[in-house]
């Protein structure tokens, strides 16, 4: 995570409704498999969750297209 920024009220609503504190906004960097780098902005940060989410909707707003594919998703 780079530019990590504290944040002092925030939750996230999980899919059974329950909620989740965030701890703060960053953006992050990642390197794909073909070698392309991708940062990601406004990135939640919430300990509390061990998984990783992205908003695909997010994605296209900001110009990108998502393929689902049977070996995963291609942008």
């Amino acid at each position: 995570m780079t530019d990590h920024a504290a944040v002092t009220k925030g939750a996230v609503r999980l899919g059974d409704k329950s909620t989740v504190a965030q701890e703060g906004v960053s953006s992050v960097t990642i390197k794909t498999s073909e070698g392309y780098t991708i940062t990601l902005s406004n990135v939640l940060h919430v300990p509390m969750i061990n998984m990783r989410f992205i908003s695909v909707s997010a994605l296209e707003i900001k110009g990108s297209e998502i393929i689902f594919a049977s070996r995963g998703a291609k942008s």
